[in-house]
C-alpha cells in the first residue's frame, strides 16, 4: 500500500500537471481519519503555495522531471508551511523519492532540503519588483496582483492578499465560571494552522489540545497528522472538515456569495458585462 506522502503527491501532480479537481481527487483517497487530513492538508498547502516553492528552488536546483520536481514542492511546502518537524519532512521526502522508483535522485533531493534547512534565515530575496513579488508571496496570479495594483496600490494590494481572521477571545463572565461556559462543541477555523499557530491567533497549535477534553466534540480544517496523533493520544474527539464531502458542497455557497458582496463593495460599476474570472482550488 502506498505511504499517505505517495497518495498526497499523486493527488498533486494530477492536479499541476494534468488539471484534475482537487476536491475530487481527494475524495478518491481511502486513508483512515488522521492520514486523510494529513493527505488533504498537504495538497492544499502545497497548492497554496506551489508558486513561493518553485521560486526558492530555482535557486537551489536545476529543473527537475516531473516526480522529483513535485516531491521537492511537497516537502518545501512541509518544512516551510506545516509543522512538520524538519527531520521528517526530509525523510519523508527521501523515502518517497525512493519509493516512486527514484533511488538514483534521493541524494540530490536530501542535498537540495538540508542546504535549503540551512539557509532558513537567509533564503534568496523575493523579486522587488511589486508584481512578481506579491504573486510568489502570496501564490496568487500575476494577471490578478497586476490589476489590483492600477486600482488599489502596492500597500493595498499586499493588505487585501495578507488578510487574515481576527483573533477571537473568549472569556467567562460573572457570575459564569470557565467551567460552566465549557463548549460541547468546538469549532475551530480553516485551515486550523497557519505558522505553526492556532490559525487568527498567537496560540502555538501544540497548546491548543490540552485546553480541550475528552468529552467535548472538536471540528476543525487541515488538520496536520502530527495534530491529529496529539488529539488521539488525548482521547479528543475530532472532525476534519475537509474530509467531509457533503460540507465542502454547501461551503462553496456562501464563499462565491462572499466573493460577489466583496466585488459589489468594491467596484464602481455593476458586474453585469464586467470580465469575470473564479479562480482557486476546490469547488
Amino acid at each position: 500500500m502506498n505511504s499517505p506522502r505517495r497518495d498526497a503527491l499523486q493527488v498533486f501532480m494530477d492536479v499541476v500537471e494534468d488539471g484534475a479537481y482537487a476536491n475530487l481527487r481527494l475524495k478518491e483517497v481511502r486513508r483512515t481519519p488522521s492520514e486523510q487530513a494529513y493527505v488533504s492538508s498537504l495538497v492544499y498547502t502545497a497548492l497554496e503555495h506551489v508558486k513561493w516553492a518553485d521560486y526558492m528552488l530555482s535557486f537551489y536546483v536545476k529543473p527537475q522531471k516531473k516526480v522529483v520536481r513535485n516531491i521537492l514542492r511537497l516537502a518545501v511546502t512541509e518544512l516551510f508551511f506545516m509543522d512538520t518537524p524538519d527531520h521528517a519532512a526530509v525523510n519523508g521526502a527521501v523515502e518517497l523519492t525512493r519509493e516512486c522508483g527514484k533511488g538514483a535522485l534521493s541524494g540530490l533531493v536530501n542535498g537540495v532540503l538540508r542546504r535549503m534547512l540551512r539557509e532558513r534565515d537567509s533564503l534568496p530575496p523575493l523579486p522587488a519588483e511589486p508584481v512578481a513579488r506579491l504573486s510568489i508571496q502570496f501564490g496568487c496570479p500575476e494577471w490578478i496582483v497586476n490589476e489590483w495594483l492600477d486600482r488599489f496600490g502596492e500597500a493595498e494590494t499586499e493588505k487585501l492578499l495578507s488578510f487574515e481572521p481576527p483573533a477571537l477571545e473568549i472569556r467567562a463572565q460573572w457570575p459564569f465560571t470557565s467551567e460552566a461556559l465549557a463548549a460541547e462543541r468546538v469549532i475551530l477555523p480553516v485551515p486550523l494552522q497557519k505558522e505553526g499557530k492556532l490559525n487568527g491567533t498567537k496560540l502555538p497549535l501544540g497548546e491548543l489540545w490540552p485546553r480541550l477534553n475528552a468529552a467535548q466534540r472538536i471540528y476543525a480544517g487541515g488538520v496536520p497528522a502530527a495534530a491529529w496523533e496529539k488529539a488521539e493520544l488525548l482521547g479528543l474527539r475530532l472532525t476534519d472538515y475537509y474530509a467531509d464531502e457533503a460540507l465542502a458542497v454547501k461551503n462553496a455557497v456562501p464563499t462565491a456569495e462572499g466573493a460577489i458582496a466583496a466585488a459589489m463593495e468594491r467596484l464602481t460599476v455593476t458586474l453585469r458585462g464586467s470580465p469575470c474570472l473564479v479562480v482557486g482550488f476546490g469547488r
